[in-house]
């Protein structure tokens, strides 16, 4: 296996990890965009949940408990929906930073290529050359010896 083929070999493993990374970075994009719209829909409830000054006067203590326990339930869900955007954040970082990674990888690989081919043309080119040089030494002997 030449050194080009081995690089394209690498090359091709960088570009499928990457796919897939990109692929994991769209998931966890749309993963927060799902957690965002639920704290946007708890933090609706509530404020129908949170108990007013004139509720306390229209509902009994059992209702004002239930709607108190529920505004709980809800500010402590939204509470657990932040930090899990947050892990989702960092995911997002870390998976934006390795598809960084590849990208610079990936371009280095390609410049390796590159320059392996030229370094093959230049000795194709210096070996035809030679060949050239040979010829012209075989045209200049046979016409001045004839």
């Amino acid at each position: 296996m030449s050194v080009i083929d081995k690089y394209k070999k690498l090359k091709a493993i960088w570009d499928r990890n990457l796919g897939f990374i990109i692929i994991r970075a769209q998931n966890t994009s749309a993963k927060i965009r799902a957690e965002r719209e639920k704290i946007a829909l708890l933090e609706s409830y509530l404020s129908e949940y949170t108990i007013q000054d004139s509720d306390s006067q229209a509902q009994t203590m059992h209702d004002l408990k239930l709607k108190q326990n529920f505004s709980i339930y809800l500010r402590t869900s939204i509470i657990d929906l932040g930090n899990n955007i947050s892990k989702l954040e960092q995911e997002l970082q870390y998976h934006n930073k390795l598809i960084e990674m590849l990208h610079y990888k990936i371009s280095q690989i390609d410049k390796l290529i590159d320059s392996a081919n030229k370094e093959i043309q230049y000795e194709q080119l210096k070996m035809e050359s030679k060949n050239i040089e040979e010829l012209f030494r075989n045209y200049t002997l046979h016409n001045h010896t004839s």
